[in-house]
């Protein structure tokens, strides 16, 4: 489920902003566009979003339904927006400062009584370099624990480890995109790029009406 290209400003929809960014979800990091305008329906105001696809060499401009709607993450109405402390069976709202001093507390409470090894520190492959290298400082310096992990150890560390064996390099493709559609036999292990890198599906369709033998090593049967 993939758009590309611009579309018009859709009738009665007034835009009063334009922000260039990205999508998270996947390695394909797509760019686009989110608009942000006001719609009149029944004489009722309401803000609206609307996220486009940007051309880019990797996604060429398209998006999938993950990235069309990326952008309610930060919208709905249910985001948390300020600190929950659990009081008599209930969250309730708190300011920053008393959430931050009951977080100290509770560590302060088992750094004393259970050991640094109690507390575990567990990051993610989306922090930025500079947030990563903090997260470590904090877990070896500040709290002296040894177990600190992030995500990536389910997957990504996987897929690194056997590249290096088998490629001698660290990377998630062996090849550029460009390259796919040239391609006469190609091997998916384990991927289902129809699910999870939708808009990447378009390079194995090209591939596909050039002749190229796809083959998939996976034990369900995939969209791909």
């Amino acid at each position: 489920m993939c758009q590309s290209g611009e579309s018009k400003p859709e009738a009665g929809l007034h835009v009063s902003s334009v922000m260039d960014t990205q999508c998270p979800f996947c390695s394909v990091q797509c760019k686009m566009t989110v608009s942000t305008g006001t719609e009149t329906l029944a004489g009722i105001i309401r803000t609206v979003y609307k996220a486009e696809g940007k051309p880019n060499a990797a996604s060429q401009g398209r998006l999938c339904i993950k990235g069309m709607n990326a952008h309610q993450h930060a919208t709905h109405a249910e985001r948390l927006v300020q600190p929950l402390i659990r009081k008599e069976g209930k969250l309730v709202p708190v300011k920053w400062e008393e959430a931050l001093d009951t977080i100290a507390s509770s560590f302060s409470t088992l750094l004393s009584t259970q050991g640094a090894d109690a507390i575990g520190i567990y990051g993610g492959g989306s922090l930025s370099n500079e947030t990563a290298y903090l997260l470590g400082k904090f877990a070896r310096v500040a709290v002296g624990t040894r177990y600190i992990d992030y995500n990536g150890r389910f997957c990504m560390s996987a897929a690194a480890s056997a590249g290096s064996k088998v490629f001698g390099v660290d990377r998630g493709l062996t090849c550029r995109l460009a390259d796919i559609p040239l391609a006469r036999c190609i091997v998916l292990a384990g991927t289902n790029i129809a699910e999870c890198q939708p808009t990447l599906m378009p390079y194995f369709h090209e591939a596909k009406e050039n002749g190229a033998f796809i083959i998939v090593i996976d034990p369900r049967a995939t969209p791909t």
